[in-house]
């Protein structure tokens, strides 16, 4: 069966889709596997199995130093402790969530995928992944597997090139509550001040070919933003919300557009708000297009359960935050249908 990559802005709901497709008894729910490699997601030429293994178990610069000054994020699942093999500074990406999703003891998961890996010759870095992919749903007795990362719209054209059989979910929100919520959240904050630099210097930050993750220089920029980063000015300082706006509404823009050139039938759109508005309704059409012998109705009833009904926090802004977050979104809410769901 075609496996299915789940993409979005991030912060728009794919963490509880992911809880979501994880109760099912024949889908493997993957969580933040590719972009646990942050700027070498998906960057890089053949691998063998040894070097294969160490892309799985080498942090990056940037994360390091984040875990190392105290930073942390509620996408984090390893669990540091007197018997935890790992400190902050050297845990393996696989281990931040990948992992610890699928297994309570994620360590021995994880030397039990290096065997398996280490064994292998050289492949082509896309061949790699899919491997380390088709390896988890055969251990954990799966007949697919279903990839959630935040903000993995902007990489579409490479995932789609890289997993021709794939097929996309897009999980899009209402942007203004998205920005709401980057402002907060630290990785995409990072990803703001990124993408602000690369527009002040002129590059388009929303390409493909720039994007944090699939650009070979940002594996080189990452270094030396390390060298220079400091997590108490970063906690100190404050994004606006136009600035957040300003980040979804450009992978909006992009992604619907990379979306737009895949075969018909490729790609499955679903509204947050839907969502948690009527999940059964949702669910079951997201698993009919997935595949009719995934259709079940424990998993339907159990999974309904989870989405909850949200108001919307951007009529809570003072009416000068609602109006420049509504002009900074507005191509994109105008493009996804929400051009009309405003509040005066």
């Amino acid at each position: 069966m075609n496996p299915v990559l789940i993409v979005s802005t991030g912060r728009s709901g794919s963490t509880m889709l992911s809880e979501i497709v994880r109760l099912h008894p024949r889908m493997l729910s993957v969580s933040e596997f590719f972009v646990s490699f942050d700027s070498r997601a998906l960057v890089g030429g053949p691998l063998g199995g040894q070097a294969m293994c160490r892309r799985l178990t080498t942090p990056s610069p940037v994360f390091t130093l984040m875990m190392r000054s105290g930073g942390r994020s509620g996408d984090l699942l390893y669990r540091f402790g007197p018997d935890a093999r790992y400190r902050p500074e050297d845990l393996p990406p696989v281990l931040c969530s990948t992992l610890p999703f699928l297994s309570r003891e994620p360590e021995r998961l994880l030397d039990e995928l290096l065997a398996a890996v280490e064994a292998r010759g050289e492949h082509p870095l896309a061949d790699q992944y899919r491997f380390v992919l088709d390896w988890l749903a055969r251990r954990f007795g799966k007949r697919i597997w279903v990839e959630r990362s935040g903000a993995s719209i902007r990489l579409v054209p490479v995932l789609a090139e890289w997993f021709p059989d794939a097929r996309f979910v897009h999980l899009c929100r209402d942007g203004r509550d998205a920005a709401i919520s980057m402002q907060s959240h630290p990785w995409a904050r990072l990803m703001l001040r990124y993408m602000q630099g690369l527009a002040e210097v002129k590059l388009d930050p929303f390409a493909v070919e720039n994007a944090w993750g699939a650009d070979p220089l940002a594996t080189h920029l990452e270094r030396g933003m390390a060298e220079r980063f400091s997590i108490a000015e970063f906690e100190r300082e404050r994004v606006d919300v136009a600035e957040a706006g300003w980040l979804w509404n450009g992978m909006i823009e992009r992604g619907l557009e990379y979306l737009g050139r895949l075969a018909p039938g490729r790609v499955m759109t679903i509204r947050f708000e839907d969502l948690v508005a009527a999940p059964r309704k949702s669910l079951g059409h997201l698993v009919r297009w997935i595949g009719e012998d995934f259709e079940d109705e424990a998993w339907l009833d159990a999974a309904s359960r989870i989405p909850r009904p949200t108001a919307p926090r951007w009529v809570n802004l003072d009416h000068g935050e609602r109006e420049r977050l509504a002009a900074a979104c507005a191509p994109g809410l105008e493009r996804l249908g929400y051009a009309g769901n405003d509040v005066s």
